[in-house]
């Protein structure tokens, strides 16, 4: 049955398989299920899957309070996938932008300590001109800027992790 509720988009709701001319579908054929409520769940516009009740017995005709709470059912799990997709999507998109800062710290302190090198080897080669001080001293700047910028990211990443754990936590409470 979910099969067809998928084909049609659809919910179908069966209280009786056979008496509703479905004594032929391989739902009833196969595992006797005489009695049948399902309704589509989308995800990005697309059928992901079906949410249903089924029994082995008939019943009197589905009410559309049921039909109804089938289908809130079905959206409450298409909210909860959707969350969970984008929650997903989250955590790819701060893992690759932590790795990307750290590749980029890494490169530009790397560069500066060259370029501070280099500005050394000049002082020591000729005389300590204002001009060689100076980039001496802004590389050493832009070192300590580096490196204030990955403790600001773990600090910025542990108050993060304890705000989801708080909301974790009151949402427990909640459910």
């Amino acid at each position: 049955y979910c099969r067809r509720t998928v084909q049609q988009d659809t919910t179908i709701a069966l209280h009786d398989a056979p008496a509703q001319g479905w004594a032929d579908d391989p739902a009833f054929e196969t595992h006797g299920l005489r009695c049948y409520h399902g309704t589509t769940i989308s995800l990005n516009d697309e059928t992901f899957g079906t949410v249903c009740f089924v029994s082995e017995s008939s019943r009197e005709p589905f009410t559309a309070a049921e039909t109804m709470f089938a289908e809130l059912i079905a959206k409450s799990l298409e909210h909860e996938l959707q969350s969970r997709q984008y929650e997903e999507a989250l955590t790819r998109q701060s893992n690759l932008s932590t790795v990307l800062n750290r590749v980029l710290r890494h490169n530009i302190r790397n560069s500066v300590t060259v370029i501070r090198g280099r500005a050394e080897h000049l002082m020591e080669q000729s005389s300590d001109t204002p001009d060689t001080r100076s980039i001496i001293d802004e590389a050493e700047q832009l070192i300590e800027l580096s490196e204030k910028a990955r403790v600001l990211e773990s600090v910025i990443v542990e108050e993060f992790d304890r705000q989801e754990t708080r909301l974790e936590t009151l949402l427990q409470r909640v459910v």
